[in-house]
């Protein structure tokens, strides 16, 4: 078994999860047994997996796994089943209130989206004392049991959480010694009848991977390395494990010479764990190899394109969106979406009928704010649309006639990749990395000067304004993506990582 380490499968993931999950269909299709393995407490990883289409069996969780819940179909607490014994009840629809002459005691809060949730079933309690200050809240997995409970002090910081095991024994209490409760100060784990003690997360998620490697692991990829790395040091078993960069490597612009990330520091200085670190590109890998010699450097794309994609038919530019332009991006300052709004303002002018749509979810509200404001000072409201993430994106690239990119820096590109894919044509800042390995530059899209705005605009005009150009960009699109085929990619990984590793543990 191979593990994709990262923190969390959420709602909106980034492209670092979805390179991960990505890669599980490939490991899958090729019949080599893989998992994503998280170590953030997710009560709602249920519902999440089931957005991206996949299944329990895919992620395996470290609370799941001591809780001994990974797989759950019992079942659902109910708020019909639910009896507060000499209490009057308050029905407010989301939630109910118990009063005992008069003091609030107790408040069960049910989901609403029916869609996936029975109606009334449970999503919390609350418990209050005489004081009427919350003291104890019992949180409820989505699957429908009761996951843990969080104890609160006086002062109405959390102190002490607890989780239960499918039997609604404790199996995991963490002491707290902040007023958020994020930091633990103690944490008791209950495991196959033995009792043990960390001081932080990381040891125990350290803990927990050394349980993967006993159980069935043959290799690890430490995908989100900052989050995963920390457990990783605390591992008492040996297992082989690559970190596998998704980003840049310095915090300046300056791959040769710009001071390396502290992740990739501690990496060095811990390389005895590390059997090789892994970049998407070989401009990155080369530039890393100048300045490290720790480990091997080694590349493997982070996304590929499946069979069924390059085999579908190609989709006619007229049945696409006439000039509308996509920007795939977060809302975070690295995409550098003030640039492409900027360079649409000058586009629109020339080409009246222009649209844009931004597709991603919001890292930062007040970033989202000043770009709203940009589009209204523009007065460009009904034309430029903020659309949240979408884990299928195919009928907006299959809409699409070309997409902006003006990252400060980016680690490959994978969204760029699968609008190549569906024959999206595509216009990018020159930046470390990604961009100018997916992009042929001139016969699927164009590589300008980073920070030029106007050339952003500038190429966009001249293809908006070349129908034959465009398409021709667009068929280029589509053989540029199709250089990250399932066949090369997977021959990649099986050159420089499970063949490595199952060598190792002969």
């Amino acid at each position: 078994m191979f593990y994709f380490l990262t923190s969390a499968i959420d709602y909106n993931n980034s492209g670092i999860e979805n390179a991960q999950m990505k890669r599980l269909i490939l490991f899958h299709k090729h019949n080599v047994p893989a998992k994503i393995a998280t170590f953030t407490y997710a009560r709602y990883q249920y519902l999440y997996l089931t957005r991206e289409s996949l299944m329990p069996d895919d992620v395996v969780n470290l609370y799941d796994f001591f809780q001994n819940r990974l797989f759950y179909h019992g079942p659902r607490e109910n708020i019909a089943n639910f009896k507060v014994v000499n209490a009057d009840a308050e029905d407010n629809g989301t939630n109910v209130i118990y009063r005992r002459n008069g003091q609030k005691v107790m408040q069960v809060w049910t989901f609403t989206d029916y869609t996936f949730y029975e109606k009334g079933q449970i999503e919390r309690v609350e418990y209050y004392g005489a004081n009427g200050k919350l003291q104890r809240k019992d949180l409820y997995d989505v699957r429908g049991f009761l996951s843990s409970s969080i104890y609160y002090a006086a002062s109405g910081a959390h102190n002490r959480q607890v989780f239960y095991d499918a039997g609604g024994v404790p199996v995991i209490v963490k002491q707290f010694q902040n007023v958020k409760g994020d930091q633990a100060e103690r944490i008791w784990l209950r495991y196959h009848a033995r009792s043990y003690y960390f001081d932080s997360d990381d040891e125990l998620t350290g803990f927990f991977y050394d349980q993967l490697v006993k159980q069935d692991a043959e290799g690890m990829i430490a995908d989100r390395s900052y989050a995963v790395d920390p457990g990783i040091y605390h591992m008492q078993q040996h297992v082989y494990t690559i970190s596998f960069w998704h980003n840049v490597h310095t915090a300046a612009d300056a791959p040769l010479t710009g001071a390396l990330s502290e992740t990739l520091g501690a990496e060095i200085e811990e390389a005895s764990r590390f059997q090789g670190l892994f970049t998407s590109t070989h401009k990155q890998s080369s530039m890393i190899a100048k300045r490290v010699q720790s480990f091997p450097i080694k590349t493997v794309p982070a996304g590929f394109i499946t069979d069924q994609t390059l085999a579908e038919k190609h989709v006619p530019f007229d049945k696409r969106q006439s000039h509308h332009i996509i920007s795939v991006s977060r809302i975070h300052e690295q995409k550098r979406l003030e640039d492409t709004i900027s360079a649409f303002v000058q586009i629109r002018q020339a080409v009246p009928d222009a649209t844009l749509s931004i597709h991603g979810y919001i890292n930062d509200q007040k970033l989202m704010d000043q770009l709203q404001k940009q589009v209204d000072d523009a007065h460009l409201h009904d034309v430029v649309t903020f659309v949240a993430y979408t884990p299928d994106l195919t009928g907006v690239y299959n809409n699409a006639q070309l997409m902006l990119i003006s990252s400060r820096y980016e680690g490959f590109g994978l969204a760029l990749l699968e609008a190549q894919s569906h024959g999206v044509p595509a216009i990018s800042y020159d930046v470390n990395y990604g961009p100018s390995d997916i992009i042929m530059d001139g016969k699927s899209g164009y590589i300008v000067k980073n920070g030029d705005i106007h050339a952003l605009a500038e190429k966009a005009i001249a293809l908006f304004k070349d129908d034959q150009l465009l398409r021709q960009l667009s068929d280029g699109a589509y053989k540029s993506a199709a250089r990250f085929s399932e066949d090369k990619v997977w021959q990649a990984w099986q050159d420089q990582f499970i063949q490595p590793a199952k060598e190792q543990n002969k």
